[in-house]
């Protein structure tokens, strides 16, 4: 049975066929040589408009991808794509393997022009997020890039479909691309390699250009059109040795450190133009991660969109009801986690979870620690991740976050907020 090794077909060809019985193939939406994505819907269950991937797979190469699928299927987070069914099937006379997907708007290759400031921080600070969450569970993204950086309504998120377990990559699998780390044939996908693909990934999306290397040289070459407060962070993600480049959690703490920093823009010796707020705006990337949550992710909506001042409290998609005990007006921005559908309908009464927050003299959040040492894991690490974006008047303090997650979709978590003793 072929596999699609020597085609003599296009993906579009295969518009309006049916996956198993089940999953009409509607519009053809991209891919690569490998493999291709088209809208689908999922016969009742919800959400029904999804995406789904196929990729020409022998049996075997078929059962390994199903394999690392299912494992990726049971990972929760709000800023990873969500993957509901897999199969192997045939389609003509190709074997495939096939994953169902939560259907995403656009996807950051698709913008087309270099991400302002905002767009920046916004894209940073959710591939962080997903990141952290995957190195904490021992996995590696390992495919990170533009096209893999997602819209879903307005949410930004990475996708799912190449997860692996750290330390793997198997040729039948996997194919080396331009942001892959140079260690990625030897020592697999790993943590410090989706750092490499993240400062790849920066350059491209805040230059349209990327990183280079002179002959025997340390250091990349960067665009000379690279904001000035990305230049540092981006070469510590660049670094040949893997032991040398910075963790997530660095990256992290470097923006926090950096958050609030005035905007510095200089530009490159050849420029004769004089610096626009947009330049001002894009330089100052860093200086804008506090607020970056309340950014809607625009830029994949529409493109030419002029930028808005941020100035409004940063507040989960989920709004909670009013509450007969509000929190305290120490309180400036509460942040509530989202929580995914599938991840609700696993609980049974009520999920409480207790974060003591530790704030310093701006009010910002600097350390984070769950109390609850019995509670959902998965919960608790959608505790820490919305505590950590909260804010409060100025002043060092403590305090206690007790946030209920409930089985109702219209209001799934609620939060108290008090001073701690």
């Amino acid at each position: 049975m072929a596999t699609g090794a020597k085609r003599a077909w296009t993906w579009q060809e295969w518009e309006n066929h049916c996956v198993d019985g089940k999953f009409p193939l509607l519009k053809h939406l991209g891919g690569s040589e490998r493999s291709a994505v088209f809208l689908t819907e999922r016969p009742g269950a919800e959400p029904r408009k999804a995406a789904i991937k196929i990729i020409p797979a022998d049996p075997n190469t078929a059962e390994a991808y199903l394999s690392r699928w299912s494992e990726s299927a049971s990972l929760f987070h709000p800023h990873l794509i969500q993957l509901f069914e897999m199969g192997s099937t045939t389609l003509g006379n190709v074997s495939c393997a096939y994953v169902v997907m939560e259907y995403a708007d656009e996807d950051l290759s698709q913008v087309g022009r270099p991400l302002a400031a905002a767009e920046v921080t916004e894209m940073l600070d959710a591939t962080l997020k997903g990141l952290s969450y995957l190195h904490e569970q021992g996995l590696a993204h390992g495919h990170l890039k533009t096209s893999n950086i997602l819209a879903v309504a307005d949410q930004l998120k990475l996708s799912s479909d190449t997860i692996r377990p750290a330390g793997e990559w198997r040729k039948d699998l996997d194919t080396r691309e331009l942001v892959d780390p140079p260690e990625i044939a030897t020592s697999g996908a790993i943590p410090a390699g989706d750092v490499w693909s993240l400062g790849v990934t920066l350059v491209n999306a805040a230059t349209m250009q990327a990183p280079s290397w002179d002959p025997g040289a340390a250091n990349p070459k960067l665009p000379e059109n690279l904001p000035a407060a990305l230049r540092a962070p981006v070469s510590s993600c660049l670094r040949k040795d893997p032991g040398q480049r910075w963790t997530v959690e660095e990256l992290e703490a470097f923006l926090r450190r950096n958050a609030g920093a005035r905007p510095v823009f200089q530009p490159p010796p050849s420029s004769t133009k004089s610096a626009t707020p947009r330049n001002l705006l894009v330089a100052g990337a860093i200086g804008l991660l506090v607020a970056s949550a309340a950014i809607l992710p625009r830029f994949l909506r529409n493109s030419s969109a002029p930028e808005q001042p941020v100035a409004v409290p940063v507040r989960s998609a989920v709004e909670a009801p009013a509450r007969q005990n509000p929190v305290p007006r120490a309180v400036v921005n509460e942040v509530l986690p989202d929580v995914p559908a599938k991840a609700r309908n696993t609980i049974r009464g009520k999920v409480t979870v207790r974060i003591r927050a530790d704030v310093d003299a701006n009010g910002n959040v600097v350390d984070v620690k769950n109390e609850s040492r019995e509670s959902s894991r998965f919960f608790g690490n959608l505790a820490l991740q919305a505590a950590r974006r909260w804010k409060f008047t100025p002043g060092p303090s403590q305090w206690i976050l007790r946030f209920e997650f409930v089985r109702d979709p219209k209001n799934p978590v609620s939060v108290q907020a008090k001073a701690a003793r």
